[in-house]
């Protein structure tokens, strides 16, 4: 199991770190909330990435993450047996 951002609630994922509100307007997922602190996943936790950086992290809602992805892949795969 991947490790948890100190700020994700319940029933989200950690997307990634942005350092733009362009580029957070860019983010295709609806339930996208952006937070405060920006830390980078390591394989069993969280560390925190300075704030000289400029960035912040994005949770999305997990349920959407999935129904996204899985159209993405049936659209890959679908061109692929083309």
């Amino acid at each position: 199991m991947p490790p948890k951002h100190p700020e994700q609630r319940e029933g989200e994922i950690f997307y990634r770190n942005i350092d733009s509100r362009k580029e957070f307007k860019e983010i295709e997922f609806k339930t996208k909330r952006v937070g405060k602190i920006a830390y980078s996943p390591l394989e069993k936790e969280f560390e925190l990435i300075t704030a000289e950086k400029g960035l912040f992290p994005v949770f999305v809602q997990k349920l959407e993450f999935d129904q996204i992805s899985q159209k993405k892949f049936r659209k890959i795969v679908d061109a692929l047996n083309r």
